[in-house]
């Protein structure tokens, strides 16, 4: 589902065959003076949305065992703890090596800096990490660039009410440059290896002075969703 060739001063993501009800990206590129760090990934993977319980366990077994190398996962997904047991399950076996997978994760809305606590990222990247049993991510991406005040959703009734529309408990605003702050100190502690943003319109793709070196925007194309064309 992830494609990517590394260009030197350049970043491109270009869309591949979507898998297991996970969206292809759109094409993408980001520009920078140079490329320091390369992170080539398959370009095609096991994407785990909506991935059921007791069903993403196999997928994911199954899905290593025929070659995959790449898991997308998000925490918002809630089935990281199912998805970890697998992926230990299969290096345990030698069925792979850990250096031998991709795996993503995102960080959601419950856990972007909110009025001034800057804690909430860190502790959402150790629960990913000790849900999937992992010492680091390969990818951490920012699922949105909306920061909500509440961290339980089960706590509201939920996201969404059941017609669909936003759950108008929710307390939101716009904010992603804290945060961003916080992932690249959560990168530099070797917690995740390489950071990225999702669902970003193109004016917000910019993350004005908090500089990277290359920021991969994953981004879904459905008939459903509107999105503005990349730059």
């Amino acid at each position: 589902m992830f494609g990517r060739r590394g260009l030197r001063g350049s970043l491109l993501l270009k869309g591949s065959l979507a898998v297991a009800g996970c969206a292809a990206l759109m094409p993408q590129h980001t520009h920078s003076a140079s490329v320091p760090e390369a992170l080539t990934l398959p370009q095609v993977g096991l994407g785990l949305w909506k991935s059921k319980p007791g069903e993403v366990g196999e997928a994911v077994k199954t899905a290593l065992r025929s070659g995959y190398q790449l898991l997308d996962g998000a925490a918002a997904y809630s089935n990281e703890i199912e998805v970890g047991q697998a992926l230990a399950e299969c290096i345990a076996q030698s069925i792979v090596m850990r250096d031998d997978v991709v795996v993503v994760s995102k960080l959601f809305n419950t856990h972007h800096v909110w009025q001034g606590d800057r804690s909430r990222p860190a502790a959402a990247l150790a629960k990913t990490l000790a849900d999937l049993q992992l010492e680091y991510l390969d990818l951490y991406l920012m699922h949105w660039p909306l920061a909500f005040e509440q961290t339980d959703m089960a706590a509201i009734g939920g996201l969404r009410l059941e017609n669909g529309t936003p759950n108008p408990k929710l307390v939101m605003e716009f904010e992603y440059l804290e945060t961003w702050r916080e992932m690249l100190a959560l990168k530099r502690q070797g917690k995740a290896r390489h950071l990225g943003v999702c669902n970003f319109t193109v004016p917000t793709r910019t993350l004005g002075p908090v500089r990277y070196p290359h920021v991969p925007d994953r981004r879904g194309a459905r008939p459903q969703i509107s999105s503005p064309s990349p730059a």
